[in-house]
């Protein structure tokens, strides 16, 4: 929720009022820092909810996260290059989907623990 934070901070904004670089770096180190806390948690549930077949978890871990880093680079491209408004718009939608995701996983795993 931190990075995503960071990133709907980041494109309020560089939309409304253009932001400066020290603002559009501090976003950014919110977003980046929370990384450090988000990717091993979620290797981390990605491998627990696949330990019948953990190489073959660990492989689609690593599969969708160079899938995602390879489709975000192109899309930034084609909205624009002149503006940081692209790449936060990018960065927030891959975020939100995150999000939605470990939500989703945190919801089935305290169904199926019956909490």
């Amino acid at each position: 929720m931190t990075g995503l934070g960071g990133q709907v901070l980041l494109l309020t904004l560089t939309t409304a009022v253009g932001a400066q670089l020290w603002a559009f770096c501090l976003c950014l180190l919110i977003t980046v820092a929370s990384f450090g806390f988000l990717f091993p948690a979620l290797s981390a549930v990605g491998q627990s909810r696949g330990r019948t077949a953990p190489g073959t978890m660990s492989t689609l871990l690593g599969a969708a996260q160079f899938s995602f880093g390879a489709a975000g680079s192109p899309l930034v491209g084609l909205f624009g290059t002149r503006s940081a408004v692209p790449m936060a718009v990018v960065m927030s939608a891959f975020l939100a989907l995150t999000t939605a995701g470990a939500v989703i996983c945190r919801h089935q795993s305290t169904a199926a623990s019956g909490q």
